[in-house]
């Protein structure tokens, strides 16, 4: 029995090695995972705020940008206003221009026109009285020959 209880023991104090092994290992492992999660978390959160800056620094190169575009939009606009506030002046001169140098003197031919129509009407009217005088006076010469030369 002494091999018995030895072996007992022996058994006995194996299973305990084995199962503080376990316990050992268990609680290693649950370490190991604990720490694994702890990295990862920490890794994340790193990764995380590094991305949280990046975006800052994007968003306020973004609004810098957005900004410099706005303002130089704003310029571009005002350009547009006065190169048309410009051109409407420019248009104006034109139409002034147009005005003095071609409506005016257009009148004033029209004038002209109108004045040489109305001569012309009268000359050919008094051409019509002309005609009609000489052709009376034509027809009094020739009654006053028939007269004349009938008294011959």
């Amino acid at each position: 029995m002494e091999w018995g209880l030895s072996a007992i023991i022996a058994a006995g104090a194996f299973a305990l090695t084995i199962g503080a092994t376990i316990v050992a290992i268990t609680r290693f492992i649950e370490r190991i995972k604990t720490n694994a999660q702890q990295q990862v978390a920490d890794a994340i959160k790193e990764e995380r705020a590094q991305s949280h800056a990046a975006l800052a620094i994007m968003e306020a190169r973004f609004t810098a940008d957005q900004e410099t575009q706005d303002r130089q939009f704003g310029e571009v606009n005002s350009a547009l206003r006065q190169f048309v506030t410009d051109i409407k002046e420019k248009i104006y001169q034109v139409e002034i221009w147009a005005r003095d140098t071609l409506s005016l003197p257009l009148a004033d031919a029209l004038k002209d026109i109108r004045h040489t129509k109305r001569n012309m009407e009268m000359h050919t009217q008094i051409y019509g009285d002309l005609n009609n005088e000489v052709i009376r006076l034509q027809k009094d010469v020739e009654r006053l020959s028939k007269l004349v030369n009938g008294k011959h």
